[in-house]
């Protein structure tokens, strides 16, 4: 497996700051670089999207899908670890999020009236991709990524995807100190009040000094770690705060819709990545789900925080490693 250099110790280590600085180009692939453009979505909504090319044939496409908050710079360690594995790779910035557009007065604010226009995003996206792309489609999503990705497939054919890698899907978010039929009650009747592009309890906009590294849910990786809040500073127009009532609202019942549909139309073969110790979202759920499905497999990594693909050396290179092995496997069929 090609890899780069680890982030996480010695040169490693130092590229990656560089690179967090923005004053050096990736160690390990310098003539690889991310190609960014406009999507316009069938309602006139304008999205960002990336992709990565590799040297040569291209083995296949992998779309990656990023989870809440997140955006196509994030990724660019992980593209450029695909693209060298010989990976074209597709990258969509949802609504809201990113530099895609941001129909809410303060872009600050996580706010969805209903996923399934994320969703349906999605389905439009891919239909228009599909006559570029050669070899098998292998969706990569993470997180609330995760989410969209399997809401898609249950509202429609998301056009010749073959096969899906789940990391940390929330298929329930964590709602803290309340169970989540209360939580869903909360939501609803906020929503119900006229409040859903209100933020949720204790959400609001994002602030830099509430974000430390010690003891964050996400990474024991203070080089990726820092990929997000430092794009974040240094580009305050990617940054992206809490959720509201809505999008709370929304979240808890596209679950319930993911749940009764996924059995009778996801037949992919499906690699779900799960940390167990998750605080972001309900690990809990992830054995029951793969359950569901006819051709799912589950790997926990015992240790490993909410972003896998981000994680600390020592983890992630475990799930590239299971990652690259599933693909493989999709590319030999």
């Amino acid at each position: 497996m090609r890899r780069p250099w680890p982030l996480d110790s010695g040169l490693g280590h130092l590229a990656g700051i560089a690179l967090i600085a923005g004053v050096c180009s990736l160690p390990w692939s310098s003539a690889l670089s991310m190609e960014t453009e406009r999507w316009t979505a069938p309602d006139g909504t304008a999205l960002r999207e990336a992709v990565w090319h590799p040297d040569g044939q291209s083995l296949g496409t992998l779309i990656l899908l990023p989870g809440y908050q997140e955006f196509a710079e994030k990724y660019d360690e992980l593209a450029h670890w695909a693209a060298l594995q010989g990976w074209r790779v597709r990258l969509l910035e949802w609504r809201g999020q990113g530099l895609s557009e941001r129909p809410q007065a303060d872009p600050h604010r996580a706010h969805h009236d209903d996923f399934g226009v994320a969703a349906a995003d999605l389905l439009h996206w891919m239909a228009d991709q599909a006559h570029q792309d050669h070899g098998p489609r292998v969706i990569l999503a993470h997180s609330l990524g995760a989410h969209l990705a399997l809401r898609a497939l249950v509202d429609g054919d998301v056009g010749a995807v073959d096969a899906l890698i789940l990391s940390a899907p929330m298929l329930l978010p964590n709602t803290g100190p309340y169970p989540v039929w209360l939580a869903e009650r909360i939501a609803r009747l906020a929503v119900g009040l006229g409040l859903g592009e209100w933020y949720a309890l204790g959400q609001g906009p994002y602030d830099p000094k509430r974000h430390r590294f010690a003891g964050n849910p996400v990474t024991g990786s203070l080089a990726r770690w820092s990929v997000h809040h430092d794009h974040f500073r240094e580009r305050p127009e990617l940054a992206l705060g809490g959720v509201t009532w809505g999008w709370l609202d929304q979240a808890l019942r596209s679950r319930r819709l993911i749940k009764r549909k996924a059995a009778d139309t996801i037949q992919h073969p499906v690699l779900l990545l799960s940390a167990p110790a998750d605080r972001l979202v309900v690990a809990e759920r992830h054995p029951s789900f793969c359950d569901l499905l006819t051709r799912c497999t589950l790997i926990r990594y015992p240790g490993a925080r909410h972003e896998l693909l981000m994680e600390e050396d020592r983890i992630r290179d475990r799930v590239l490693g299971d990652v690259l092995g599933f693909l493989e496997a999709q590319s030999s069929r």
